[in-house]
């Protein structure tokens, strides 16, 4: 049966809603799909589909700039052969295979470089799903973002964390609160402190407690300082020491920014904390150097001061001693006049042994040692000791019943001796005491020596002694540690000589110096000298009373060259005692001009060494140009052996050193004309 006109009409009407319906549908579709493409375009994350072939089925907007290329140029490519770095393209196909697989899981996230159009590598971090269609999957979706800088940063990052670790520094973030908990602490701290980062940040310790006591009230006021001070964030603490877990302590600096609120107030604080200890030591052996050079260098000034001291000094007693000596043979035999004027020359002939001892100290003046008996010595001092010690004090002399026999200059050591005994008198003081000296042989370890006698060449053996002991106040071991320095005092030392220059002396004879002392229980000095198997010699006069008796007799003319007045006048009166004709000269200059002038008649030319113009070795040099004959004796305040003589330097035929006397003078006049 044919439909009618009415159901035709309906039917038409059906297929238009339902033709409007499709249209309406179709352009539904298209505003989703222009959405959605436009949510792609505007979004920072690359979105690429890949389709089983691992062709670009799609790619937004943002992966084209990526890229470099134009959306049609990427369309349909193979992803792996054109915009993967060869070295990674095997590896990531291997994710899109287990992708394509349905292995979805284990490669949902992917980091890989892809390749851009200039050659240039991104980084990118992929998330990746797929697209199933009647259930196969036909399409891979990755969303991208570009971590290039961001990894960049956590590798340096990394990297500066590394280097910290790897550092004697260490980080730190401290809660500005009581105690200065640490919230956060580089791992290295446990290298630093001996405390593990958890240990800190736990709460276990907290970072004052480490800090060593003597210091954490400083750093507390610096901290403080630095909060209240709104102008800067950042400031350095003075070093400070801290404590390890091991009890040790190291020296620290400590470079701090404060972190604040609102208001400005502190809460937190990042360090920077490194370990010095290594550069404090070396900084406290670098002063430790430092001190030591000036101290060298004052011995230095010292030694100069003190040999220009002696060599004037010297000069000084030549015009006493040599004075007094020709007084005393004007005066008669006996008199009062006479003994007062040896009892002078005996005190300057003292004066000038202590002068001879200082250039001992310096290095400038060698002892004549011979084998003398200790014992014999100071039986010899007896009196002298007796004047120079206070009357309320006793002196006990234990003396070996055989000879103690060393080498030694006397004269030196009895000024030791004499130094050591008023140094006792000094220690005992006002009240009453006693001083006790010990003579003999001992056998000494020499284990156990003061500083100045260390470095020395003393080995265990038999030792000649003499032993010096006081009742007097004693030292603390501090005070013995540093008595010998040359620039050390104490009321212990006084009128006698300088122990300083003791220990020179002690030392130039090879021996030592010993100290046994408490405070209040007196002082034991022992000194030791190396023993002498032989015999000691006849006493021999002593040198303030020089030998006298029949003078020999000279002739012709001396060439006298000093630069002292005062020298040349008693030298000339010397001279002439013995038989002497004398011409004198001022200065090195005129003792060539003078040689020059009377070189036929002068049968000797003496010589001071130390003179203006033309010292007397330059004028020995041009005098022996001129006559290589001549006969010349240098005279010195210094001894011999400290004459400055270079290699092809002319020497002088005979020495004597000043202070000399007139029987001294006729001896080395002697050696060098008969």
């Amino acid at each position: 049966m044919k439909p009618t006109y009415e159901e035709l009409e309906q039917r038409i009407r059906a297929l238009e809603e339902t033709r409007d319906q499709g249209q309406h549908l179709e352009e539904s579709g298209r505003r989703q799909e222009s959405l959605v493409q436009k949510y792609f375009d505007v979004t920072s994350a690359i979105i690429v589909a890949l389709d089983r072939e691992q062709r670009v089925s799609f790619i937004n907007r943002r992966g084209c700039e990526l890229l470099g290329y134009a959306e049609e140029e990427v369309l349909g490519k193979n992803w792996f052969d054109h915009f993967l770095p060869a070295r990674l393209r095997q590896e990531v196909q291997e994710v899109a295979e287990a992708l394509f697989a349905g292995n979805a899981e284990s490669v949902s996230y992917f980091e890989n470089h892809v390749l851009c159009r200039d050659g240039s590598e991104r980084l990118i971090a992929w998330h990746n799903t797929y697209l199933r269609k009647e259930g196969r999957i036909v399409e891979i979706i990755s969303s991208g973002e570009d971590i290039t800088e961001k990894k960049q940063i956590r590798l340096e990052l990394q990297e500066a964390y590394n280097i910290i670790n790897r550092s004697s520094s260490v980080a730190f973030l401290w809660e500005n609160s009581e105690g200065w908990p640490v919230k956060f602490v580089s791992e290295n701290v446990e290298q630093l402190t001996g405390y593990s980062a958890a240990d800190f940040t736990s709460g276990v310790i907290s970072y004052a407690e480490i800090v060593d006591s003597d210091d954490l009230g400083r750093i507390g006021h610096e901290v403080e300082q630095a909060g209240n001070d709104l102008q800067h964030d950042d400031f350095e603490h003075e070093p400070y020491r801290i404590i390890t877990k091991d009890k040790e302590l190291k020296w620290v600096t400590d470079s701090t920014h404060i972190k604040r609120d609102g208001q400005g107030r502190p809460t937190y604080f990042q360090g920077i904390v490194t370990d010095m200890t290594v550069s404090k030591e070396l900084e406290q052996e670098r002063l430790a150097v430092i001190r030591e050079l000036e101290q060298v260098q004052r011995y230095k000034s010292l030694n100069v001061m003190a040999g220009a001291v002696a060599h004037h000094f010297n000069n000084m007693m030549m015009v006493v001693m040599g004075n007094l000596e020709l007084l005393q043979r004007d005066l008669p035999d006996g008199s009062q006049a006479s003994e007062m004027a040896a009892a002078a020359q005996e005190s300057a002939a003292r004066a000038s042994q202590i002068s001879r001892s200082m250039l001992t100290y310096v290095g400038q003046h060698h002892p004549k040692k011979e084998a003398g008996d200790l014992s014999a010595l100071i039986l010899g001092l007896k009196g002298l000791l007796r004047s120079n010690v206070a009357a309320h004090i006793d002196i006990q002399l234990h003396l070996a019943g055989k000879p103690v026999v060393c080498e030694m200059d006397s004269g030196q050591i009895k000024q030791v001796i004499l130094g050591l005994v008023l140094n006792a008198g000094e220690a005992i003081g006002e009240g009453p005491g006693q001083i006790a000296i010990t003579t003999g042989y001992s056998q000494e370890e020499m284990n156990s020596l003061p500083a100045p006698f260390l470095n020395g060449d003393l080995t265990p053996g038999q030792y000649a002694f003499c032993e010096i002991s006081d009742t007097g106040c004693g030292m603390d071991q501090d005070t013995v540690a540093r008595m010998f320095e040359p620039f050390f005092t104490s009321k212990f030392m006084g009128r006698g000589l300088g122990l300083a220059v003791v220990v020179g002396i002690v030392k130039s004879h090879g021996g030592a110096l010993l100290v046994t002392s408490a405070p209040g229980g007196g002082t034991k000095i022992r000194l030791v000298l190396p023993a002498h198997d032989a015999s000691p010699p006849a006493e021999q006069a002593d040198s303030v009373s020089a030998a006298e008796g029949e003078l020999p007799s000279f002739a012709g003319l001396v060439l006298l060259a000093d630069d002292d007045k005062m020298v040349r006048q008693v030298g000339i009166q010397m001279l002439e005692l013995l038989g002497f004709e004398v011409v004198v000269a001022r200065d090195g200059q005129e003792a060539v001009e003078l040689y020059r002038d009377h070189q036929e008649r002068l049968v000797l030319v003496i010589l001071n060494v130390s003179m203006p113009k033309r010292d007397g070795i330059a004028a020995l040099q041009d005098i022996k140009a001129m006559n290589p004959e001549a006969r010349v004796i240098f005279a010195s305040g210094f001894t011999r052996e400290h004459i400055p003589l270079r290699e092809q330097d002319k020497a002088p035929e005979g020495f004597i050193q000043k202070p000399y006397q007139l029987q001294n003078l006729a001896q080395a006049i002697k050696e060098v004309l008969v």
